[in-house]
């Protein structure tokens, strides 16, 4: 199991600025008020997949959501550690204008969402 407070942010494979997995991650790890101590080599890129291939190759550490995760092969799968409690998570929210005339429609998009969601989520 791994503490949040036990990550040293310059350790950590991030995605592009940008990127809300990034900020997240940035957040999680209170970095945002210390940006400056980033370590002054970056990688860049906007796909998971991209830095879990890096990783595999170079070694290193990041932080995945549980659905990309979920996608490893089982031998990669053995590398996964979770967090101590309380766990991180992230929230997805469907967020629409007041009088917007179409609500079952969005009623149906959650319940598709929802419905699809893997069991561990």
């Amino acid at each position: 199991m791994l503490n949040v407070k036990d990550l040293d942010i310059n350790d950590v494979w991030l995605l592009t600025e940008g990127h809300c997995l990034r900020d997240q991650i940035l957040n999680l790890c209170e970095t945002k008020r210390q940006k400056e101590k980033l370590s002054k080599f970056q990688y860049k890129t906007g796909s998971l997949e991209t830095i879990i291939k890096i990783m595999k190759r170079q070694g290193g550490l990041t932080i995945l959501p549980t659905l990309a995760a979920m996608d490893l092969k089982s031998e990669e799968k053995q590398f996964l550690r979770e967090f101590n409690s309380p766990k991180p998570k992230r929230e997805i929210s469907i967020i629409i204008k007041k009088g917007f005339y179409k609500l079952k429609l969005i009623e149906c998009l959650k319940e598709e969402i929802i419905i699809n969601l893997p069991e561990e989520i």
